[in-house]
């Protein structure tokens, strides 16, 4: 039971220490941001390349309505999605496979020894001191 309550007090110091230093980032990035605002060069090739960046964009749109690059972009999309769905059912079975076997590693089809790897994160609950 000691050791339940050293994880869970260095869970929560690590919370308030992630969360500090969100902050932290936060307001750091903010003084970066303005000290590039105060500049009139930097403000004026900001400028010039937010132009650049819409006549790209008005361009890359005019290609887009040519029906193959129309079809191409399609497949992008299709194979994009059907890739992060392969990876999410690979991921469950992966974790299915690691709670069978306790193994921490898996062999490929080419005989290439992969270790398994398991990331957690923390998200705020719904209701009970965590609602939205």
């Amino acid at each position: 039971m000691e050791d339940l309550t050293t994880i869970t007090n260095l869970v929560q110091t690590y919370m308030g220490t992630v969360d500090r230093l969100k902050k932290d980032l936060s307001e750091q990035r903010g003084m970066l941001t303005d000290t590039f605002a105060g500049d009139p060069k930097y403000m004026e090739v900001e400028e010039k390349a937010k132009a650049i960046a819409k006549e790209k964009k008005q361009i890359k749109a005019g290609l887009l309505a040519n029906p193959q690059a129309m079809e191409l972009s399609q497949k992008v999309k299709d194979l994009a999605q059907e890739l992060k769905e392969a990876q999410v059912m690979l991921s469950g079975y992966v974790v299915d496979y690691q709670k069978l076997t306790d193994a921490t590693e898996i062999e490929d089809p080419e005989g290439n020894i992969l270790q398994i790897v398991t990331i957690s994160k923390l998200v705020r609950a719904r209701g009970k001191n965590g609602s939205k």
